[in-house]
């Protein structure tokens, strides 16, 4: 057989093993399926679920996946735990885990940087063992610090201003939280209240425009994603929403 093949393959079931350990060990109550309401916390399907609305969070391979779990038991805790806290749509879209993994730590680092230090004091962006929010998952922070900084991002192509959640009904889900994933391959996560205050509580936004210490996060963070040989970003530049090129530009600020 030609190398096309082995290439293909070898990079194929890297992919695979990576997604698979991930969803094994994933525990019940963060599947999709449970919070769509398909399946309750030992996985089983709930009678009278309407699964055509979200078909996309319960499908064969999610099935697969609960008979694997059951059928391995307890030996499912012996799986690699490294992926754990990785974003299944990274995963899923190859990701350079061994190159990305610093930079998620960084901008995480940098974004919580907000809820704990003074202005003076930020930029280093090192993460810490504990969230702000001990409720929150390695994931759940991962999801957060990028949401923020592509709502950071939209605000400061919009002349820096906040615009109220009214104004952003359709816009957040559309710009913000579809904006994160086309661009970084990171699920987004939290509504506009939950983004919106957590940004306030740190003082880089206000009710109506990004202050002085949010342009500076913003260029923190876009001079850590440009730097790293930008395999963050989502390769397939063709999609409207995948704001590379805005993060790139800011990456020339000072700042």
């Amino acid at each position: 057989m030609a190398a096309i093949y082995k290439k293909t393959k070898q990079e194929f079931d890297q992919t695979v093993y990576e997604y698979l350990v991930k969803r094994l060990r994933e525990p019940v109550e963060q599947t999709d399926a449970f919070g769509c309401g398909l399946i309750d916390e030992r996985g089983a399907e709930r009678p009278g679920a309407n699964q055509e609305n979200a078909a996309w969070a319960y499908t064969d391979l999610d099935k697969l996946i609960f008979f694997m779990k059951s059928a391995m038991g307890s030996s499912v805790d012996t799986l690699p735990s490294v992926f754990d806290w990785i974003d299944s749509l990274a995963i899923m879209n190859k990701a350079d885990l061994v190159k990305n993994v610093p930079v998620y730590r960084k901008v995480i680092g940098l974004v919580e940087e907000i809820s704990y230090l003074p202005p003076e004091n930020r930029g280093v962006g090192k993460m810490q063992p504990e969230a702000d929010d001990a409720t929150l998952t390695m994931e759940q922070r991962l999801q957060r610090a990028f949401t923020c900084a592509q709502f950071l991002l939209y605000c400061i192509i919009n002349d820096g201003t906040v615009q109220s959640e009214n104004l952003m009904v359709n816009t957040f889900d559309q710009e913000v939280l579809a904006g994160t994933e086309a661009t970084f391959n990171i699920r987004s996560v939290g509504t506009y209240s939950d983004i919106v205050n957590f940004l306030k509580k740190g003082k880089v936004i206000d009710y109506a425009s990004v202050k002085p210490e949010g342009y500076a996060l913003a260029v923190r963070i876009a001079k850590t994603l440009v730097t790293a040989d930008e395999t963050i970003f989502n390769k397939d530049t063709s999609l409207m929403l995948n704001d590379a090129k805005a993060w790139r530009t800011l990456s020339t600020y000072a700042g």
